[in-house]
Protein backbone atom coordinates (compact mmCIF):
# COMPACT_ATOMS: atom_id res chain seq x y z
CA UNK A 1 0.00 0.00 0.00
CA UNK A 2 1.39 3.37 -1.05
CA UNK A 3 1.62 6.32 1.29
CA UNK A 4 -1.18 8.01 -0.60
CA UNK A 5 -3.40 4.94 -0.19
CA UNK A 6 -2.53 4.81 3.51
CA UNK A 7 -3.48 8.44 3.84
CA UNK A 8 -6.83 7.88 2.11
CA UNK A 9 -7.50 4.81 4.25
CA UNK A 10 -6.73 6.71 7.47
CA UNK A 11 -8.83 9.68 6.39
CA UNK A 12 -11.76 7.41 5.47
CA UNK A 13 -11.52 5.57 8.78
CA UNK A 14 -11.47 8.84 10.72
CA UNK A 15 -14.46 10.13 8.75
CA UNK A 16 -16.47 6.97 9.49
CA UNK A 17 -15.63 7.21 13.19
CA UNK A 18 -16.81 10.84 13.27
CA UNK A 19 -20.10 9.90 11.58
CA UNK A 20 -20.67 7.10 14.08
CA UNK A 21 -19.84 9.39 17.02
CA UNK A 22 -22.30 12.04 15.82
CA UNK A 23 -24.97 9.39 15.35
CA UNK A 24 -24.42 8.06 18.87
CA UNK A 25 -24.54 11.59 20.27
CA UNK A 26 -27.80 12.34 18.48
CA UNK A 27 -29.24 9.07 19.70
CA UNK A 28 -28.12 9.97 23.21
CA UNK A 29 -29.82 13.37 22.96
CA UNK A 30 -33.01 11.75 21.67
CA UNK A 31 -32.84 9.21 24.47
CA UNK A 32 -32.35 11.91 27.09
CA UNK A 33 -35.15 14.08 25.69
CA UNK A 34 -37.49 11.09 25.78
CA UNK A 35 -36.74 10.84 29.51
CA UNK A 36 -37.45 14.49 30.31
CA UNK A 37 -40.71 13.40 31.90
CA UNK A 38 -41.16 9.65 31.60
CA UNK A 39 -43.91 9.57 34.23
CA UNK A 40 -46.10 12.49 35.27
CA UNK A 41 -49.22 13.35 37.21
CA UNK A 42 -51.15 16.45 38.21
CA UNK A 43 -52.17 17.30 41.76
CA UNK A 44 -55.00 19.83 42.13
CA UNK A 45 -56.29 21.09 45.46
CA UNK A 46 -58.68 23.85 46.51
CA UNK A 47 -58.98 25.28 50.03
CA UNK A 48 -61.29 27.85 51.57
CA UNK A 49 -59.16 30.72 52.88
CA UNK A 50 -61.82 32.78 54.64
CA UNK A 51 -60.82 31.65 58.15
CA UNK A 52 -57.09 31.26 57.49
CA UNK A 53 -54.49 33.71 58.81
CA UNK A 54 -51.52 32.39 56.81
CA UNK A 55 -50.22 29.88 54.28
CA UNK A 56 -46.91 28.06 54.73
CA UNK A 57 -45.78 26.43 51.47
CA UNK A 58 -42.83 24.02 51.55
CA UNK A 59 -41.72 23.07 48.06
CA UNK A 60 -38.74 21.08 46.81
CA UNK A 61 -37.26 20.78 43.31
CA UNK A 62 -39.23 22.47 40.55
CA UNK A 63 -40.39 25.89 39.45
CA UNK A 64 -42.83 27.86 41.59
CA UNK A 65 -45.35 30.56 40.61
CA UNK A 66 -47.55 32.19 43.26
CA UNK A 67 -50.18 34.77 42.31
CA UNK A 68 -52.34 36.81 44.66
CA UNK A 69 -55.95 37.66 43.77
CA UNK A 70 -57.58 40.70 45.34
CA UNK A 71 -60.87 39.87 47.04
CA UNK A 72 -60.43 36.12 46.67
CA UNK A 73 -61.24 33.74 49.53
CA UNK A 74 -59.83 30.60 47.91
CA UNK A 75 -56.42 28.91 47.68
CA UNK A 76 -55.82 26.89 44.53
CA UNK A 77 -52.86 24.55 44.28
CA UNK A 78 -51.75 22.96 41.01
CA UNK A 79 -48.73 20.67 40.96
CA UNK A 80 -47.18 19.02 37.89
CA UNK A 81 -45.11 16.12 39.24
CA UNK A 82 -42.53 14.41 37.07
CA UNK A 83 -40.17 11.45 37.62
CA UNK A 84 -38.16 8.90 35.71
CA UNK A 85 -40.52 6.03 36.56
CA UNK A 86 -44.07 5.36 37.74
CA UNK A 87 -42.69 3.91 40.96
CA UNK A 88 -40.73 7.06 41.77
CA UNK A 89 -43.65 9.24 40.68
CA UNK A 90 -46.03 7.50 43.08
CA UNK A 91 -43.90 8.63 46.02
CA UNK A 92 -44.35 12.33 45.14
CA UNK A 93 -47.22 13.63 47.25
CA UNK A 94 -48.69 16.78 48.81
CA UNK A 95 -49.19 16.82 52.55
CA UNK A 96 -51.64 19.29 54.09
CA UNK A 97 -52.29 20.36 57.65
CA UNK A 98 -54.35 23.12 59.25
CA UNK A 99 -52.94 24.36 62.54
CA UNK A 100 -52.85 27.54 64.62
CA UNK A 101 -55.20 29.31 62.26
CA UNK A 102 -53.18 28.61 59.13
CA UNK A 103 -52.61 26.08 56.36
CA UNK A 104 -49.36 24.21 55.79
CA UNK A 105 -48.75 22.58 52.40
CA UNK A 106 -45.68 20.35 52.10
CA UNK A 107 -44.43 18.69 48.93
CA UNK A 108 -43.14 15.18 49.64
CA UNK A 109 -40.32 13.82 47.47
CA UNK A 110 -38.52 11.20 49.62
CA UNK A 111 -34.97 11.80 48.38
CA UNK A 112 -33.49 10.52 51.65
CA UNK A 113 -35.43 7.27 51.77
CA UNK A 114 -33.44 4.09 51.28
CA UNK A 115 -33.95 2.78 47.75
CA UNK A 116 -35.37 6.05 46.39
CA UNK A 117 -32.76 7.13 43.87
CA UNK A 118 -34.39 8.55 40.73
CA UNK A 119 -32.49 10.19 37.91
CA UNK A 120 -34.94 13.06 38.36
CA UNK A 121 -38.04 13.81 40.42
CA UNK A 122 -39.60 17.23 40.81
CA UNK A 123 -42.87 19.16 40.97
CA UNK A 124 -43.64 22.43 39.19
CA UNK A 125 -46.18 24.38 41.24
CA UNK A 126 -48.72 27.13 40.60
CA UNK A 127 -50.64 28.64 43.51
CA UNK A 128 -53.41 31.25 43.56
CA UNK A 129 -54.35 32.76 46.89
CA UNK A 130 -55.89 35.92 48.39
CA UNK A 131 -53.42 38.78 47.95
CA UNK A 132 -53.85 39.76 51.62
CA UNK A 133 -53.10 36.30 53.05
CA UNK A 134 -49.75 36.12 54.91
CA UNK A 135 -47.41 33.78 53.06
CA UNK A 136 -44.24 31.90 53.95
CA UNK A 137 -42.32 29.97 51.27
CA UNK A 138 -39.55 27.39 51.61
CA UNK A 139 -38.02 26.06 48.39
CA UNK A 140 -34.97 23.95 47.54
CA UNK A 141 -34.32 24.50 43.81
CA UNK A 142 -35.93 25.97 40.74
CA UNK A 143 -37.06 29.46 39.77
CA UNK A 144 -39.60 31.30 41.91
CA UNK A 145 -42.08 34.06 40.96
CA UNK A 146 -44.42 35.87 43.34
CA UNK A 147 -46.94 38.44 42.09
CA UNK A 148 -49.34 40.56 44.20
CA UNK A 149 -48.80 38.60 47.43
CA UNK A 150 -48.30 39.28 51.14
CA UNK A 151 -45.19 37.17 51.60
CA UNK A 152 -43.37 37.60 54.92
CA UNK A 153 -40.60 34.97 54.60
CA UNK A 154 -38.84 33.29 51.67
CA UNK A 155 -36.16 30.65 52.25
CA UNK A 156 -34.61 29.41 49.02
CA UNK A 157 -31.54 27.30 48.22
CA UNK A 158 -31.00 27.83 44.48
CA UNK A 159 -32.73 29.33 41.49
CA UNK A 160 -33.82 32.84 40.64
CA UNK A 161 -36.34 34.77 42.76
CA UNK A 162 -38.69 37.44 41.44
CA UNK A 163 -41.18 39.24 43.69
CA UNK A 164 -43.53 41.95 42.40
CA UNK A 165 -46.14 43.94 44.33
CA UNK A 166 -45.67 42.43 47.76
CA UNK A 167 -47.83 43.88 50.53
CA UNK A 168 -45.93 42.97 53.69
CA UNK A 169 -42.61 43.26 55.49
CA UNK A 170 -40.44 40.59 53.86
CA UNK A 171 -37.35 38.61 54.86
CA UNK A 172 -35.49 36.59 52.20
CA UNK A 173 -32.75 34.02 52.77
CA UNK A 174 -31.15 32.77 49.57
CA UNK A 175 -28.09 30.66 48.79
CA UNK A 176 -27.63 31.17 45.05
CA UNK A 177 -29.41 32.70 42.09
CA UNK A 178 -30.35 36.20 41.00
CA UNK A 179 -33.00 38.12 42.91
CA UNK A 180 -35.39 40.80 41.60
CA UNK A 181 -37.76 42.69 43.92
CA UNK A 182 -40.29 45.27 42.70
CA UNK A 183 -42.75 47.31 44.81
CA UNK A 184 -42.54 45.98 48.34
CA UNK A 185 -44.84 47.62 50.88
CA UNK A 186 -42.78 47.25 54.04
CA UNK A 187 -39.23 46.70 55.23
CA UNK A 188 -37.13 44.27 53.20
CA UNK A 189 -34.30 42.13 54.64
CA UNK A 190 -32.10 40.00 52.37
CA UNK A 191 -29.44 37.45 53.34
CA UNK A 192 -27.74 36.22 50.18
CA UNK A 193 -24.73 34.07 49.33
CA UNK A 194 -24.33 34.52 45.57
CA UNK A 195 -26.15 36.09 42.66
CA UNK A 196 -27.19 39.61 41.73
CA UNK A 197 -29.73 41.57 43.80
CA UNK A 198 -31.94 44.12 42.04
CA UNK A 199 -34.35 45.97 44.35
CA UNK A 200 -36.65 48.82 43.29
CA UNK A 201 -39.56 50.76 44.79
CA UNK A 202 -39.38 49.72 48.44
CA UNK A 203 -41.73 51.46 50.88
CA UNK A 204 -39.60 50.89 53.97
CA UNK A 205 -36.06 50.08 54.98
CA UNK A 206 -33.71 47.83 53.00
CA UNK A 207 -31.31 45.75 55.10
CA UNK A 208 -28.74 43.33 53.68
CA UNK A 209 -26.89 41.73 56.62
CA UNK A 210 -24.63 39.68 54.34
CA UNK A 211 -23.97 39.19 50.63
CA UNK A 212 -21.06 37.06 49.46
CA UNK A 213 -20.91 37.78 45.74
CA UNK A 214 -22.89 39.47 43.01
CA UNK A 215 -23.92 43.03 42.24
CA UNK A 216 -26.43 44.97 44.35
CA UNK A 217 -28.77 47.57 42.84
CA UNK A 218 -31.17 49.50 45.10
CA UNK A 219 -33.42 52.13 43.51
CA UNK A 220 -36.14 54.21 45.17
CA UNK A 221 -36.09 53.05 48.79
CA UNK A 222 -38.14 55.24 51.13
CA UNK A 223 -36.19 54.26 54.25
CA UNK A 224 -32.55 53.60 55.06
CA UNK A 225 -30.42 51.37 52.87
CA UNK A 226 -28.10 49.34 55.11
CA UNK A 227 -25.58 46.83 53.76
CA UNK A 228 -23.73 45.35 56.69
CA UNK A 229 -21.26 43.05 54.93
CA UNK A 230 -20.65 42.70 51.19
CA UNK A 231 -17.75 40.53 50.03
CA UNK A 232 -17.59 41.27 46.30
CA UNK A 233 -19.58 42.85 43.53
CA UNK A 234 -20.62 46.35 42.58
CA UNK A 235 -23.07 48.40 44.67
CA UNK A 236 -25.40 50.96 43.10
CA UNK A 237 -27.81 52.92 45.30
CA UNK A 238 -30.12 55.62 43.91
CA UNK A 239 -32.79 57.61 45.77
CA UNK A 240 -32.61 56.41 49.36
CA UNK A 241 -35.03 58.34 51.56
CA UNK A 242 -33.36 58.04 54.97
CA UNK A 243 -29.62 57.64 54.48
CA UNK A 244 -27.18 54.90 53.49
CA UNK A 245 -25.06 52.79 55.86
CA UNK A 246 -22.44 50.35 54.57
CA UNK A 247 -20.48 48.36 57.14
CA UNK A 248 -17.85 46.48 55.16
CA UNK A 249 -17.33 46.16 51.42
CA UNK A 250 -14.62 43.82 50.13
CA UNK A 251 -14.28 44.59 46.43
CA UNK A 252 -16.23 46.18 43.64
CA UNK A 253 -17.23 49.64 42.57
CA UNK A 254 -19.71 51.73 44.55
CA UNK A 255 -22.06 54.40 43.17
CA UNK A 256 -24.37 56.25 45.59
CA UNK A 257 -26.55 59.14 44.46
CA UNK A 258 -29.65 61.17 45.39
CA UNK A 259 -29.80 60.34 49.09
CA UNK A 260 -31.86 62.15 51.73
CA UNK A 261 -29.79 62.02 54.92
CA UNK A 262 -26.23 60.89 55.61
CA UNK A 263 -23.98 58.35 53.90
CA UNK A 264 -21.68 56.32 56.16
CA UNK A 265 -19.17 53.73 54.91
CA UNK A 266 -17.18 52.02 57.65
CA UNK A 267 -14.64 50.09 55.56
CA UNK A 268 -14.05 49.71 51.84
CA UNK A 269 -11.47 47.24 50.51
CA UNK A 270 -11.01 47.98 46.82
CA UNK A 271 -12.84 49.59 43.96
CA UNK A 272 -13.80 53.13 43.09
CA UNK A 273 -16.45 55.03 45.07
CA UNK A 274 -18.64 57.78 43.58
CA UNK A 275 -21.05 59.68 45.85
CA UNK A 276 -23.19 62.53 44.51
CA UNK A 277 -26.21 64.63 45.47
CA UNK A 278 -26.40 63.88 49.22
CA UNK A 279 -28.52 66.11 51.48
CA UNK A 280 -26.54 65.24 54.63
CA UNK A 281 -22.92 64.37 55.43
CA UNK A 282 -20.59 61.72 54.03
CA UNK A 283 -18.26 59.88 56.42
CA UNK A 284 -15.87 57.08 55.43
CA UNK A 285 -13.93 55.15 58.06
CA UNK A 286 -11.31 53.62 55.78
CA UNK A 287 -10.97 53.60 52.00
CA UNK A 288 -8.55 50.86 50.84
CA UNK A 289 -7.82 51.36 47.16
CA UNK A 290 -9.50 52.97 44.21
CA UNK A 291 -10.63 56.46 43.33
CA UNK A 292 -12.98 58.27 45.75
CA UNK A 293 -15.11 61.06 44.32
CA UNK A 294 -17.84 63.08 46.07
CA UNK A 295 -19.93 65.94 44.71
CA UNK A 296 -22.92 68.03 45.85
CA UNK A 297 -22.77 67.17 49.55
CA UNK A 298 -25.11 69.10 51.84
CA UNK A 299 -23.11 68.47 55.02
CA UNK A 300 -19.56 67.44 55.90
CA UNK A 301 -17.17 65.16 54.04
CA UNK A 302 -14.88 63.18 56.35
CA UNK A 303 -12.44 60.36 55.58
CA UNK A 304 -10.67 58.89 58.62
CA UNK A 305 -8.12 56.76 56.75
CA UNK A 306 -7.13 55.76 53.24
CA UNK A 307 -4.85 53.42 51.33
CA UNK A 308 -4.10 54.07 47.67
CA UNK A 309 -6.12 56.05 45.17
CA UNK A 310 -6.99 59.70 44.85
CA UNK A 311 -9.74 61.64 46.62
CA UNK A 312 -11.73 64.29 44.78
CA UNK A 313 -14.48 66.51 46.22
CA UNK A 314 -16.64 69.29 44.80
CA UNK A 315 -19.50 71.40 46.14
CA UNK A 316 -19.27 70.26 49.77
CA UNK A 317 -21.35 72.63 51.93
CA UNK A 318 -19.83 71.62 55.29
CA UNK A 319 -16.28 70.95 56.42
CA UNK A 320 -13.86 68.70 54.54
CA UNK A 321 -11.52 66.51 56.55
CA UNK A 322 -9.48 64.03 54.50
CA UNK A 323 -6.03 62.43 54.93
CA UNK A 324 -3.14 64.15 53.17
Amino acid sequence: MTRYQQFLYSFLLLFICCILAVGQLQASWQFQSSWECHASKEINKTYEAGDLAWLDLKALAGNLIITGKKGSDTIRFKGEACADSEEHLAAIQLDEAQTNGGLELTVIIPYKDVGYDPEYAYMDIEVELPSSLALKVTDSSGDMELQNTSATHIDDSSGSIRVEENHAQLTIKDSSGDMTIRENQGDLTIRDSSGDIDVRDINGKLTIPSDSSGDIVAFEVSGTVEIQNDSSGDIEITRAGAGVVIGSDGSGEMDITQVQGDVAINNDGSGSITITDISGSVQIGYDGSGRLSVEKIGGDFIVNGKGSGGIRNREVQGKVDIPR
